[in-house]
């Protein structure tokens, strides 16, 4: 009788006498490698639910450290996954890193094996969020959703030439090196001397076309100036920043290259008429007079008028100095200059805010030729 080099088993030849135990310890041994193999295999577990899935075998007596099956789900997880065996309670399915699983499909099957106190899904390559555009092409990749094909181009070593004031627009893919070159020319002075201003200090370049002036040391946040730094700008510019223009500036007169236009008329505070006609009323206090309207309060007042004692022309000459009117004129054609005293100036000519006020009582004319400035 032989004897089987694998488990032991009696092998009967011939003429042996064979005994009845013979076979009820081949059948003994045959019976318990059978078990051993049946326990190493995955028993198959259909679960139901979505992401807390139960499920049952019968070839499971009890849960246990290194228990297998090989799991089938019937809906498709959407968050966290766990399976309740045979009523052991829930436990989390995680993967070979310890992460639970959210993204098991229905009807692909599953081989899970128990640590004791979690399924671990067993076998699983790769995994993340790995997606074509970060992955090169020619080269694949396992990812939570399957096999992942790279598309990333492969674009190598670059070297690029940058002209002056150029830009340069790398496009997508890998690189395994980039080289960008510019050569700036070498360039003479223009205009002075490398390293000191073009313009010297104090000296006047291009006489009534720019402004030269010097800022004081400073570091105003955006630029820093020391020493003989001068700033140059066009006369026009200047005077556009400063609001000159012709009408504000004296006639005979030239600020940043604006010539001036403007008259004590033009700026309103002039006004002189000839045979200006006056209407002669009487005021509250009983006396005549005639008002010369000119829009602003007045500083110098002539008149010209008629001067019945003497029965002459006379120019008149009002000033305002201090608290006190004088008044200066001719008395008639063949007088000299006098100066009247303050009484009897103010009683004859009034200012007013709009111009001033005249007594009627020494004149005997509807026209008047009359100055007035402030």
């Amino acid at each position: 009788m032989r004897i089987s080099s694998n488990y032991g088993l009696k092998l009967m030849e011939g003429t042996d006498n064979v005994k009845r135990q013979d076979f009820v310890d081949n059948f003994t041994k045959i019976d318990t490698e059978m078990r051993e193999i049946e326990n190493e295999a995955y028993p198959i577990v259909e679960a139901t639910g979505t992401n807390a899935y139960i499920g049952a075998t019968a070839r499971i007596k009890s849960l246990g450290k290194g228990t297998k099956l090989t799991l089938f789900v019937g809906t498709n997880a959407t968050g966290n996954c766990s399976l309740n065996l045979n009523s052991y309670g829930a436990k989390n399915i995680k993967d070979s890193n310890g992460n639970i699983v959210t993204n098991m499909k229905a009807n692909i099957p599953y081989n899970l094996c128990y640590n004791g106190t979690d399924f671990i899904l067993q076998g699983k390559g790769g995994g993340g969020n790995l997606i074509p555009k970060y992955l090169l092409a020619g080269y694949y990749g396992e990812g939570d959703n399957g096999r992942v094909d790279g598309a990333m181009v492969n674009r190598g070593a670059v070297t690029q030439a940058l002209g002056l004031n150029g830009s340069l627009t790398l496009p997508e893919g890998y690189y395994n090196s980039v080289k960008i070159a510019q050569t700036i020319p070498s360039r003479g002075n223009t205009g002075g001397n490398v390293g000191t201003n073009w313009w010297s200090p104090y000296n006047v370049v291009s006489a009534g076309n720019y402004l030269h002036y010097k800022p004081n040391n400073a570091d105003n946040g955006a630029m820093a100036y020391y020493g003989d730094c001068w700033i140059s700008a066009p006369f026009s510019t200047i005077a556009n920043i400063l609001g000159i223009t012709g009408d504000k500036v004296v006639a005979g007169n030239n600020i940043c290259g604006v010539q001036g236009t403007a008259t004590i008329q033009s700026m309103g505070k002039y006004v002189e008429v000839e045979d200006g006609r006056v209407e002669v009323y009487t005021n509250t206090e009983g006396t005549e007079e005639f008002k010369l309207t000119t829009g602003f309060r007045p500083r110098f007042v002539m008149v010209k008028y008629f001067h019945s004692k003497y029965n002459g022309t006379t120019w008149m000459l009002f000033n305002y100095t201090g608290d006190k009117w004088f008044g200066m004129g001719k008395r008639d054609n063949n007088s000299t200059t006098s100066t009247y005293s303050t009484s009897s100036v103010m009683s004859t000519v009034k200012f007013v805010d709009d111009g001033v006020i005249i007594k009627a009582s020494p004149y005997s004319r509807n026209t008047v030729d009359w100055i007035v400035s402030e």
